[in-house]
């Protein structure tokens, strides 16, 4: 074979080189994260890894394995599971709870009677050590008279909206509930909680009739309106070390009661209301918080009274920038 010739096949084989490498790459990302095409129902089982356009949930189904990308609307319709995270009725041992990370680029829809746990937080009593993923979900979302939603570890990057539903004051688990397959076994009461969590928006949970509500360790960047709640578990509702616009509003202190952001002008002004307190720190007193004994907010009434103080207080102070800038 002459030069001219060797080089002209050393060319070629080069082109087709470069071109058969991304079909090569193309394909080996298709059998990484399958394409599930337009609209997807699921009626019940485990929902497939992969991308899908929207899905909508009809039966008590779940998502338990790889990346699962929604880049429009998911749906869970009324009376519908869906399962894609932990709960505390999981098992604390074996295999991981939730291998599974979710990814919804739109909004989220949680219809009447219906069931949404999502996620899974290293602060979910063990239960998923190691295996603690980071969910998404890009617009808002929305429940409207669901039976539970759980979320734990997920970014939302719109607001959080929850309007009545929760099964009623009860904690003997709902049928629905009880037949999720994640904790049949335990029979633990469906509740309402939200944890380690970032809201971009506002924060709504009102009306809700339910065994256990809680707030915790979550970041909210608007307003939150946490009213009209009831609860059977005589300590259902916790919200603790929440930051509302970067700054602290409440948290329940460690020491006991609840320690509330007043504001210094405010401070005074509080103190000689019944069991009322300075908080005090390394014996030195905060003025810009007050420490409120557990009778102080026995009470919805009493509670909702001090959450706004606490609310009106961080509305006061200019916000704190997130680190790394807006999400």
């Amino acid at each position: 074979m002459n030069r001219t010739l060797t080089r002209a096949v050393l060319g070629l084989a080069a082109v087709l080189a470069l071109a058969v490498a991304p079909a090569l790459t193309a394909t080996a990302a298709s059998a990484a994260t399958a394409w599930h095409g337009g609209g997807y129902t699921c009626t019940g089982g485990n929902i497939p890894a992969g991308t899908y356009t929207t899905v909508t949930v009809k039966g008590k189904c779940y998502m338990t394995d790889g990346l699962i990308t929604v880049l429009q609307d998911l749906k869970v319709g009324k009376g519908a599971l869906l399962d894609a995270g932990a709960t505390l009725g999981d098992p604390k041992s074996g295999t991981p709870v939730v291998p599974a990370t979710v990814d919804i680029r739109g909004n989220v829809f949680v219809g009447k009677g219906a069931v949404l746990v999502l996620g899974c937080s290293p602060n979910l009593l063990g239960i998923c050590s190691g295996s603690a993923t980071f969910d998404t979900i890009g617009g808002n979302l929305t429940a409207e008279g669901a039976l539970a939603d759980v979320l734990h570890n997920t970014d939302v990057r719109g607001n959080v909206t929850i309007q009545g539903g929760g099964g009623g004051v009860t904690c003997s688990p709902a049928p629905l509930w009880a037949e999720d397959k994640a904790i049949a076994a335990t029979q633990t009461p469906q509740y309402t909680d939200i944890e380690d969590s970032f809201i971009g928006g506002n924060y709504t949970v009102t009306n809700v009739s339910t065994c256990w509500n809680g707030t915790l360790r979550d970041q909210i960047r608007g307003n939150t309106d946490f009213s009209g709640n009831t609860d059977a578990d005589p300590d259902g509702m916790e919200i603790l070390n929440n930051l509302v616009g970067g700054n602290m509003a409440c948290s329940v202190s460690g020491k006991g009661g609840l320690l509330v952001r007043v504001g210094a002008e405010a401070h005074a002004r509080m103190l000689p209301e019944p069991h009322v307190v300075p908080m005090e720190m390394g014996g030195r007193t905060m003025t810009a918080f007050v420490r409120i004994s557990p009778e102080g907010y026995r009470t919805e009434a009493a509670l909702r009274k001090w959450i706004q103080r606490g609310l009106d207080g961080v509305a006061a102070r200019p916000a704190k920038t997130a680190r790394g800038g807006d999400l």
